[in-house]
């Protein structure tokens, strides 16, 4: 009698990869308002720039993957200041990355670095 063994492709690019912060930067330009950005192992920050437009100041943030929103959730949150500058900050320990906010549901990445591992 045989026990087969079923085999289970899985893509560590696939929407929701959270092992050890390894789920890549985004590589296009404009970004997913869905996806979830957390690293699993880091943390992601929702930044805006202040009045005289020198420093960026952290609205929210957490290290926690399960209370990470998608940027379509930060876009309903912002309907009561659309006009200032944001930007959403992942640092996780394979790649970092900043997405900036260019217009309404338009969000970009900005930059890209390796991460802190």
């Amino acid at each position: 009698m045989s026990n087969p063994v079923r085999q289970v492709e899985t893509s560590i690019h696939g929407p929701g990869f959270h092992i050890c912060g390894m789920q890549p930067a985004p590589t296009e330009e404009r970004v997913a308002l869905n996806r979830d950005y957390h690293p699993g192992f880091g943390y992601v920050a929702l930044q805006k720039k202040t009045k005289r437009g020198r420093k960026w100041r952290t609205v929210w943030s957490t290290v926690h993957p399960e209370e990470c929103r998608t940027l379509g959730w930060i876009e309903r949150k912002l309907v009561d200041d659309q006009d200032a500058e944001w930007r959403f900050d992942v640092d996780g320990p394979m790649s970092s990355y900043t997405l900036r906010r260019r217009g309404p549901k338009y969000w970009v990445l900005e930059s890209s670095r390796d991460g802190f591992a």
